[in-house]
């Protein structure tokens, strides 16, 4: 494949993210409304490193096709979180917050370039965590606020070298490298 003169914003980030400091915290910046565990993170970097590496050795347009869909799709699960909710808690008088009104939390799958991710809805605010429950650090000035588990899946890569997935999928489009399996 020939190389291209101009850049996608997609492959940008990814190039910005392989080439600086990375943290949970450059990850969030972008998905703010996602919580990478240390492996979630982990797997993260290990695919922009991968797209970086087909980047480097020439193949621009297939690094801007994993590049495009990986952080697209990553876009598309965040944009679910983003309108607010109101919540009030009491600290001596009712506090009115607003808080996403659910949060992900994307983890490792056994599959190469794959990702687990859990998607818990708002309940409210407090510090009581039964079970399925999640207490989440919303922003650094709200607090915390109590979540409870909604959807589990995985995002998972069915590209060339994916091997088997142990998925099931109703989408035969070989178009796409990752799919989203609950």
């Amino acid at each position: 494949m020939s190389n291209t003169t101009t850049q996608s914003k997609e492959l940008g980030f990814v190039l910005e993210r392989v080439k600086s400091w990375t943290s949970d915290y450059c990850l969030t910046q972008r998905w703010g409304n996602m919580r990478f565990t240390e492996m979630g993170a982990t797997r993260m970097y290990s695919c922009l490193g991968y797209i970086a590496g087909i980047h480097a050795a020439g193949k621009t347009e297939d690094a801007e096709r994993y590049a495009i869909e990986l952080v697209q799709l990553f876009d598309r699960l965040n944009e679910t979180s983003t309108e607010d909710r109101e919540v009030s808690y009491y600290d001596g008088t009712v506090q009115v917050i607003k808080v996403p009104w659910n949060k992900f939390e994307i983890g490792a799958d056994g599959c190469f370039m794959s990702f687990t991710f859990s998607r818990y809805v708002l309940m409210g605010t407090g510090e009581t965590v039964g079970n399925g429950e999640k207490l989440f650090s919303t922003r650094p000035d709200y607090g915390d606020a109590l979540y409870r588990a909604s959807t589990f899946g995985g995002i998972i890569y069915h590209g060339p070298g994916s091997g088997e997935t142990y998925t099931v999928t109703l989408d035969d489009d070989s178009r796409h490298l990752w799919g989203i399996h609950t």
